[in-house]
């Protein structure tokens, strides 16, 4: 009797605590009952805590996103590339996108680099330094500071239910109250996995600044007299392959006219004859 008294005692308190959770059994009845009042208390809670926040934004650390992009000419973009490497080790970053267009004399290289936010600033003043003249620049911030913390507190909320529910789950004595609670406890883990991938995901963002790199190189040597007679070979060929699969195309209409030729030749020898 005194288990029995301790398990439902502990359930209320639990739904109390839980936000939008359902009943799962005969024996869990109460949670359809209590839900409404747990909806409430778990609202005035997080409204409680996002009006503190928004009292005190000087004392909150931004939490923010910076996307970056650079763009200049290089004599070589071979030693460009070879730099990058090097100083993106040197900050602490890492590469994590990369690109190669040629065209008639350009070659042109897009870098996307991820480099440790308090040194993001530092590391486009060496890029700036090495390319000596951008032909372009920018940096973009998105806050996610509400984000982050709306996520952070969920979490915290959601890893509390389900310890909550782990102790219910020692004290359950009826199959059917496990049943319940397990499957309880397996939305509960399930809604604190997706959460814990969108907190990782911000905190990876966060620590981590995105730029976006872009050199070329003009008059590149290779692309002289027999580079264009190689690719005027290559083009020529193409448009031969093309025409031929035209021609098989047309066959129907082919077959057709030469019919209608070896009748017209039959009826003239039928006449000379």
């Amino acid at each position: 009797m005194n288990n029995t008294i301790k398990l439902t005692g502990l359930a209320l308190v639990l739904l109390f605590t839980q936000c939008g959770n359902n009943g799962g059994g005969e024996s869990m009845n109460f949670s359809s009952e209590m839900a409404p009042a747990a909806d409430r208390k778990m609202a005035a809670t997080e409204e409680a805590q996002q009006g503190y926040t928004g009292d005190t934004p000087n004392t909150i650390e931004r939490k923010l996103i910076r996307e970056g992009h650079m763009r200049f000419k290089t004599e070589s973009t071979g030693k460009t590339r070879v730099f990058l490497d090097s100083i993106v080790a040197s900050y602490g970053g890492y590469v994590f996108n990369e690109n190669m267009y040629k065209n008639e004399g350009t070659v042109e290289q897009s870098v996307a680099v991820r480099i440790p936010d308090e040194k993001f600033d530092a590391f486009m003043g060496s890029i700036s330094s090495y390319a000596g003249k951008l032909e372009s620049k920018n940096v973009n911030s998105i806050d996610v500071t509400e984000e982050y913390m709306d996520v952070e507190t969920r979490l915290k909320t959601k890893k509390e239910l389900e310890a909550r529910y782990l102790d219910l789950l020692k004290q359950a004595k009826t199959v059917t109250d496990m049943v319940a609670i397990e499957a309880q406890l397996g939305q509960v883990r399930s809604e604190i996995e997706s959460m814990q991938g969108r907190m990782n995901y911000l905190q990876s963002r966060v620590k981590f600044a995105t730029l976006w790199i872009n050199f070329y190189q003009t008059d590149v040597e290779g692309f002289g007299f027999w580079d264009k007679i190689g690719g005027g070979w290559g083009a020529g060929w193409t448009k031969f392959l093309s025409f031929m699969v035209w021609t098989v195309e047309l066959w129907p209409f082919v077959l057709i006219i030469l019919t209608i030729v070896i009748i017209l030749r039959i009826r003239r020898r039928r006449r000379n004859i």
